[in-house]
């Protein structure tokens, strides 16, 4: 089954968010690890001041933390999907006079890290400080193989920060119509 890259598109007028606020080691949700236990009941998000005017809250809202945060509604649609190992880790949104616009938002983390990045087959440059890290990729390949059955979205190792979903999901996605949405195949996929 082929995965596809998920990312942001917002829509005209669609609000972006700043940096998650009240959470420290960030890190770990953009790399996967589990964070519920824990989590602060008072992290947030404000809308980015750089854009007053753009405030409607989509399924799915761009951050400068690259983090996949979304509506109940879409997560209600992924947990009923029988999303794999994934967090739902609820967050508050703040509109541009410092009042909350919602929260009722989740950041949707998911936990499976798998080692399914074809290293001889895809093009990529690895980070000189941690040579565990790709900085940059020109030609992505997934060892299929590599990839249980059951898994339906996951962080590949080496390109953390970034979550794929399987197709059929991603089918079952557009079709709901959920807004804020982008997703590329993984050979269409660069960094």
């Amino acid at each position: 089954m082929e995965f596809y890259s998920w990312e942001n598109k917002p829509g005209k007028g669609a609000c972006s968010l700043t940096n998650l606020k009240n959470v420290d080691d960030v890190v770990d949700i953009k790399r996967g690890r589990p964070r519920l236990d824990g989590f602060p009941a008072d992290a947030y998000f404000e809308m980015n001041p750089d854009y007053p005017k753009d405030v409607n809250l989509e399924d799915v809202i761009v951050n400068r933390e690259r983090m996949r945060l979304i509506s109940p509604a879409f997560a209600t649609f992924l947990q009923e999907h029988a999303l794999n190992n994934t967090e739902f880790l609820p967050v508050t949104i703040k509109n541009h006079n410092g009042g909350t616009a919602s929260d009722e938002y989740m950041i949707a983390s998911p936990l499976d890290v798998i080692d399914c990045i074809d290293k001889d087959a895809s093009n990529v440059m690895w980070n000189k400080i941690d040579k565990n890290l790709i900085a940059g990729v020109y030609e992505l390949v997934f060892n299929e193989d590599a990839i249980p059955e059951d898994v339906k979205i996951l962080r590949p190792k080496h390109l953390e920060m970034f979550v794929f979903i399987r197709e059929d999901i991603v089918e079952a996605i557009e079709e709901a119509g959920f807004t804020g949405n982008k997703f590329y195949p993984v050979d269409e996929f660069s960094y």
